[in-house]
């Protein structure tokens, strides 16, 4: 992994051979607005689960770590530092496994609907993803919400008023 060789990797974090890497997560100006992230880790989380891989591992700036925290990424104690043009920049890592992911078991509601709800329940029903009852539940309770995290999500999108 990319992460792994820049960092001393402890023996609490997933086996390379249990995860899916993102080694870094950057959008252009004009798109953070849209919804491209969050299709993005979407599909790797589809992809993650159906790989047979048990963790996601995303390095990110650490300025990101309060969404990233809502939709279920925790963070590890680990830092990456990187050298870029003029600056350094330091990344943390961020550890989620695909079962808590998919579940809802460390997400907000919204942001779960929002990121990982239709892809939760796509996985579930086509039996892709083990999950217990407690977690169904959860991901069907979650889904009632659906509704509520499109609007916050429509409103997200709206330009921006001048002041």
């Amino acid at each position: 992994m990319a992460v792994e060789s820049r960092v001393l990797w402890g023996n609490e974090m997933p086996r390379r051979e249990d995860c899916v890497e993102i080694v870094s997560l950057v959008t252009h100006g004009s798109y953070q607005r849209a919804d491209l992230v969050m299709s993005l880790l979407s599909y790797v989380g589809r992809l993650t689960v159906q790989s047979g891989r048990t963790s996601l591992i995303l390095c990110d700036s650490a300025s990101d770590e309060g969404i990233l925290r809502k939709i279920g990424l925790v963070a590890a104690q680990v830092k990456v530092r990187e050298a870029t043009l003029n600056t350094d920049v330091e990344n943390g890592i961020f550890v989620a496994s695909t079962t808590s992911l998919m579940t809802g078991r460390r997400s907000a509601p919204l942001y779960w609907n929002a990121v990982w709800g239709d892809v939760s329940k796509d996985l579930i029903l086509s039996g892709s993803m083990d999950a217990n009852r407690l977690d169904r539940l959860r991901a069907r309770l979650f889904g009632f919400m659906k509704f509520a995290s499109l609007s916050l999500m429509w409103r997200r999108k709206r330009p921006r008023r001048l002041r």
